[in-house]
């Protein structure tokens, strides 16, 4: 079994052992197994999907689906781009981190799952997506170079960086030094233009669980 199978099945069982029946999800791949278990055991309840792409895969596997947060959301359940002992995550290699952030925050608990080669020592060794407003795209990247150095994210097919479902460029921040993490996605998020960063301190993370090599 993968490990990002294992992690899956894992919340799925935790899910059903507290019997929720609405719970939110992010995006990438390891969110999307997650779903397809969800779809193997029958889950009845309704998935929370506001990212575009989630919410067609949710549909397709024959989940009950809604793409709009009710006034409760009892858990969120997202991947991530790397996760330390402390619980710090930083996620948003799928440029969609600002919804994802937005209904992982607003769920009572946030639930990351990840295969262990997700596992790092330095939470900043990966670097921190962060979405920028079109109209301030110079000027913000001056700003941001301030914690680091700054690349566009650019993609195959596309002329000019990628976007995010926001309309949003992203670009990715290698952070210099070695800053709190919650301290500097206030920091972040300070700066002129910036409408949202990947940076997920633990005390915003309620559970972390890891698929493989027997761990979960």
């Amino acid at each position: 079994m993968s490990g990002k199978r294992e992690a899956a099945e894992s919340a799925a069982d935790m899910l059903e052992d507290l019997g929720v029946d609405l719970v939110a999800v992010g995006a990438g791949t390891t969110v999307e197994e997650f779903l397809r278990v969800l779809a193997e055991r029958g889950y009845e309840g309704t998935v929370l999907a506001p990212v575009p792409g989630t919410l067609a895969f949710a549909r397709e596997l024959g989940l009950e689906v809604t793409p709009v947060p009710p006034e409760d959301i009892p858990v969120a359940v997202d991947g991530a781009d790397a996760v330390d002992d402390e619980g710090n995550v930083v996620k948003g290699g799928g440029a969609c981190h600002a919804i994802e952030k937005a209904v992982d925050y607003a769920a009572d608990e946030l639930w990351i799952i990840v295969d262990e080669s997700k596992l790092v020592e330095d939470i900043f060794s990966v670097p921190v997506p962060v979405e920028v407003l079109a109209s301030t795209f110079e000027f913000t990247i001056r700003e941001l170079e301030a914690f680091g150095e700054v690349e566009v994210r650019r993609g195959n097919g596309k002329y000019g960086p990628i976007v995010s479902d926001n309309g949003n460029p992203i670009v990715d921040l290698r952070v210099e030094g070695d800053p709190s993490p919650s301290r500097l996605e206030m920091e972040l998020n300070a700066v002129p233009g910036v409408v949202e960063n990947g940076v997920f301190p633990a005390d915003s993370v309620d559970r972390v669980i890891v698929g493989g090599a027997g761990r979960g």
